[in-house]
């Protein structure tokens, strides 16, 4: 039986391999994991936690594993948009990943922002983790 396995990444590491080795198990970009993880910390830093029990709890991958990286026509990649930016690209780059209009994220972002209080530094933690 071929069952596929949850491990940490080697291949695409930036602390311990936890983002993307759950991003190469579901077949998604390591930045969306990314991204949700540092929403995750933004809300009372519940994400911090949980990160420190994914990486004692995931384990590394077995000698010789050959980790799956997914390719460009399997995986489109979330990136800050360079057309359709306003200050930093972060909702144009979602808009365009999840193909959808941007307006609609930034309007999401800026009541998340004026009610929630967490907005502002939801998209702070977007702008440093998204690539270009």
């Amino acid at each position: 039986m071929n069952e596929k396995k949850l491990y940490k990444s080697k291949a695409n590491k930036k602390v311990s391999g936890v983002c993307a080795g759950i991003a190469n198990y579901f077949a998604l970009d390591p930045t969306l994991i990314r991204l949700i993880w540092g929403v995750a910390i933004a809300f009372a830093g519940a994400g911090v936690l949980a990160y420190i029990i994914c990486a004692i709890v995931i384990p590394d991958p077995p000698e010789g594993y050959a980790e799956y990286i997914p390719n460009e026509e399997t995986l489109k990649g979330l990136h800050k948009s360079k057309d359709d930016r306003k200050i930093f690209g972060v909702c144009g780059g979602l808009g365009e990943y999840f193909r959808i209009d941007p307006t609609i994220i930034r309007i999401i972002w800026a009541v998340a922002a004026v009610c929630a209080g967490f907005g502002l530094l939801a998209y702070i933690v977007a702008a440093i983790i998204m690539n270009e």
